[in-house]
């Protein structure tokens, strides 16, 4: 159990200093990798869909894929924007489980960017515009 509780605190502390000392270029390359393993099996996924999926829409697509995700619910696109929305109870980050550190959402950033491109075949922009680590009631994306 103390290991544990140390593994929390140094996971909280190395958060804490990448949000604080580096530059947001040097976080999004950090947490773009740091992402790497969690999206690799969604962006694997997404590029299934979309092979199966010749021709079909953004919003098909979007549909289609977020149907089979835990916690992916109900994407929106208002003109040139995807709006991705991650809810429920928790987070569905498994690091978070261990530490309620905020900085994890510019990790989920890079997690939906991961996803998302290979489904629609694109690079894309993505910002987080809310999260509950930040104290709202859900984690919104917003993608173009």
């Amino acid at each position: 159990m103390a290991d544990s509780r140390f593994a929390e605190s140094w996971l909280d502390s190395v958060l804490s200093a990448v949000d604080a000392e580096t530059d947001s270029a040097t976080r999004r390359a950090i947490f773009r990798e740091c992402s790497r393993r969690c999206t690799e099996h969604w962006a694997a996924e997404a590029a299934r869909a979309r092979a199966a999926l010749p021709g079909a829409t953004v919003r098909d697509l979007l549909a289609t894929f977020s149907s089979s995700l835990p916690g992916g619910a109900g994407p929106k696109i208002a003109g040139g924007l995807i709006e991705w929305r991650f809810t429920g109870g928790e987070c569905p980050c498994p690091v978070a489980r261990l530490v309620r550190h905020p900085a994890l959402c510019d990790c989920g950033v890079e997690h939906v960017r991961g996803m998302l491109e290979p489904l629609l075949g694109r690079p894309l922009d993505v910002r987080l515009l809310r999260s509950r680590r930040r104290g709202a009631e859900d984690c919104l994306f917003e993608a173009w």
